[in-house]
C-alpha cells in the first residue's frame, strides 16, 4: 500500500474566560494496493469483477441465473483511491459558568470527492454520486455536535449525529 495525504488548515483561538476556536481543513489522500475487505453483499455486486468467489446452482425453469449457493468474502487491494475532504470544527468554553465549565461544540466533516478504481486499468467510480458497493457506509456529510457542563464532582452533557443520506 502506498499513500499520499496533503493537507492544508487554518486555525482561530480567541479568549481566555470565553474561548473561542474555529478550525478548517482540506485533506486530498491518493492510495494504491489499499487493503479492501468485501462483505457478502460487497462480493455479490460485484460479482462481474471476482466471478470465483460466487458460487451459484444452476438455473431453474424460468430463471437465468441461478441462486447463490456460497459467497467467498475476503480481503483484496484496490488499484487506485482519490479522495477530497474538508473539515470544519466549532468549539466555545466558557470557563466559569456557574461553578464549572460549559463546553459547546460542533464538527462537520465533507467528502466533496471519493473515486475508486477497483482493478488495474478498470473504470474509475464516483463512490459518492454513482456507488458500486465496495465502499459502504460511505457518506458525503457527517455531524457531531454537543454541549456539555462539569464542575469536579458533577456533570452533565447531551451529543448528537446527524448522518446524511447514502446513494444506493
Amino acid at each position: 500500500e502506498s499513500a499520499v495525504t496533503r493537507t492544508v488548515g487554518l486555525v482561530y483561538q480567541r479568549g481566555q474566560i470565553h474561548r473561542f476556536r474555529a478550525s478548517l481543513d482540506l485533506a486530498d489522500t491518493r492510495k494504491s494496493g489499499e487493503l479492501q475487505f468485501l462483505n457478502e453483499q460487497g462480493i455479490v455486486n460485484l460479482e462481474s469483477l471476482f466471478p470465483g468467489r460466487v458460487s451459484r446452482a444452476a438455473p431453474a425453469a424460468g430463471e437465468s441465473i441461478g441462486r447463490i449457493r456460497s459467497v467467498l468474502t475476503g480481503t483484496f487491494n484496490l488499484a487506485y483511491r482519490q479522495s477530497q475532504n474538508w473539515t470544519t470544527a466549532l468549539d466555545y468554553a466558557w470557563t466559569e459558568c456557574l461553578g464549572g465549565r460549559l463546553d459547546v461544540y460542533g464538527r462537520w466533516l465533507m467528502f466533496r470527492r471519493y473515486d475508486l478504481q477497483i482493478l488495474p486499468g478498470g473504470p474509475t467510480v464516483d463512490e459518492l454520486g454513482s456507488p458500486d458497493g465496495v465502499t459502504a457506509g460511505l457518506l458525503r456529510h457527517r455531524v457531531n455536535f454537543g454541549a456539555g457542563w462539569s464542575t469536579r464532582y458533577y456533570g452533565f452533557g447531551w451529543d448528537g449525529h446527524y448522518f446524511h443520506s447514502r446513494v444506493l
